[in-house]
């Protein structure tokens, strides 16, 4: 990182500075998918980058450029931040680095350059990540429906002296339980 301390500029002096490419950490941020702003392949783009870190790599390529810390992204209301990137030589529509054509080239080459200024950049603190999981519990658990069971029962009659069988009036009989 650079160690000079950022001063206070007054844009309205600049001209055609509403020219001036705009660019958010939304835009390189891997984390995110398209629809939260992501402008980059997941390949190319950085975790988590900070706005010194865009600032750093920007003036890398040769390429002038404001931090507007007031401005905040559309899309994420309490990300703050952007990059105002000085693209075109001045009055004209020329690329100030003819290695990079557009806007989508720039990002790839401030993503890139990030990664080679700082390769071991620290993951930022997420204290989500230090809860254990936990393991989602099925409310309505279906029982299994009971089983039609088969069960002998023993029921005795008095015995009758006309009976035939001569085993003390004893009878069994089969019942089926639902």
């Amino acid at each position: 990182m650079t160690s000079a301390q950022p001063k206070a500029v007054d844009v309205s002096t600049i001209p055609g500075f509403k020219k001036w490419y705009i660019v958010y950490p939304n835009h390189i941020n891997s984390e995110l998918t398209k629809e939260k702003g992501r402008k980059v392949s997941k390949e190319h783009g950085v975790k988590n980058p900070t706005l010194p870190e865009i600032a750093e790599a920007t003036a890398q390529l040769g390429l002038p450029c404001i931090i507007e810390t007031s401005k905040g992204y559309p899309k994420e209301f309490f990300l703050r931040g952007r990059l105002r990137i000085n693209f075109f030589c001045d009055g004209t529509t020329m690329p100030r680095n003819p290695h990079i054509p557009n806007k989508t080239v720039l990002l790839v080459k401030i993503a890139e350059r990030i990664k080679l200024i700082n390769p071991n950049r620290p993951e930022p603190f997420n204290p989500i990540s230090m809860l254990a999981p936990i393991q989602a519990v099925s409310q309505k658990e279906k029982k299994p429906a009971p089983q039609p069971t088969t069960t002998t029962t023993t029921t005795t009659t008095p015995s009758s002296s006309s009976s035939s069988s001569s085993k003390g009036g004893k009878k069994k009989k089969n019942v089926n339980v639902i």
